[in-house]
């Protein structure tokens, strides 16, 4: 077997650090045990269109929920190698500790209609949990040196707090979720499909914008500054979604980024990674601040990029075309 040096400062310690992984590992056989359940539902309710008034919020959590899963599949797959190299397993009675709590867990949420509220409820507290046992874990392995496994530790609690993070941004839409699912009226906000245009022209006006769409003077919606925004895109934590017209793309725009023109912002929303962060460019930050403020209201982390492609192409940034303007 093989066994880390890391934890050779302190081998009387080394215990709790095995200790720490098979519960961490406990955990995420544990969750992955819940999301089958709860996916099914979700899938079943979507395919067979049983709640149009929030089909678009079913669609949203199971792209959140089906990402999630595949990362906690990940987790589990990592606490497992590394146990491995530190010459154990994961540990039998832990994870069926767990397994009898996930299995509880269902059983009453049939007795009691477990429903998208609860299930919304469970994970929030399940995935603080995991938190919790991540940071005790990075803590530990950090001061008896194993510098693998706090690294591990830092990097999975990343993904968790993320989720931890949507949900809470997305109770709204949870509660709209259950209410549709009991029969009761959600009082979404109702929108008229196919009325694209009208919805077009009245955000324009709303934000000051003359009749070919173009932003006029006016304060734009508060968010990130272009060198955060960079340096979000270049290490991959975000996606920056470009919002302008055809021509003003053409002329120049990030690298990477996802061009949706402002008026097909709602209808190619399934194109937005409900669990990934947004951060939207126009040329000034008018149009896009406006679209940031939508995502955010249906439960994206979405942030504006202060003073646009302007702001960018005047700090040098990355532009594609390299010789492309702002138009």
């Amino acid at each position: 077997m093989e066994h880390s040096d890391n934890t050779a400062p302190y081998p009387e310690l080394r215990g709790k650090v095995v200790g720490q992984l098979q519960t961490v590992h406990a955990l995420k056989a544990g969750a992955l045990r819940m999301f089958g359940p709860m996916l099914a539902d979700v899938h079943k309710q979507r395919d067979e269109q049983a709640l149009p008034e929030v089909e678009d919020l079913l669609e949203n959590m199971t792209s959140a929920f089906g990402v999630h899963e595949g990362s906690t599949r990940e987790h589990e797959r990592r606490v497992r190698a590394r146990l491995r190299t530190l010459g154990v397993g994961p540990s039998k009675r832990r994870n069926l500790g767990l397994s009898a709590v996930v299995l509880l867990h269902r059983r009453l949420g049939r007795i009691g209609g477990q429903n998208h509220g609860a299930s919304a409820r469970d994970a929030f507290v399940f995935e603080h949990l995991e938190i919790a046992s991540w940071e005790l874990l990075e803590h530990l392995a950090e001061r008896i040196g194993d510098a693998e496994t706090a690294e591990l530790a830092r990097e999975c609690r990343a993904d968790d707090d993320e989720m931890a993070a949507l949900i809470r941004r997305n109770f709204p839409n949870v509660l709209s979720l259950m209410l549709a699912s009991e029969g009761l009226p959600t009082s979404r906000e109702s929108e008229t499909a196919g009325d694209g245009e009208a919805q077009h022209a009245e955000a324009s006006a709303d934000e000051g914008e003359t009749e070919d769409g173009r932003d006029e003077p006016q304060e734009p919606e508060p968010g990130v500054n272009v060198q955060e925004a960079a340096r979000l895109r270049e290490e991959g934590k975000a996606l920056v979604l470009d919002v302008r017209d055809q021509e003003e793309w053409d002329a120049g725009h990030i690298p990477d980024a996802l061009w949706v023109p402002m008026e097909e912002v709602e209808a190619r929303r399934s194109e937005l990674p409900i669990a990934r962060r947004v951060v939207t460019v126009c040329r000034s930050g008018k149009r896009s601040g406006k679209v940031a403020a939508q995502l955010r209201d249906e439960g994206h982390e979405a942030d504006n990029i202060e003073g646009g492609m302007e702001a960018w192409h005047k700090a040098g940034l990355p532009m594609e075309p390299p010789d492309g303007h702002v138009a």
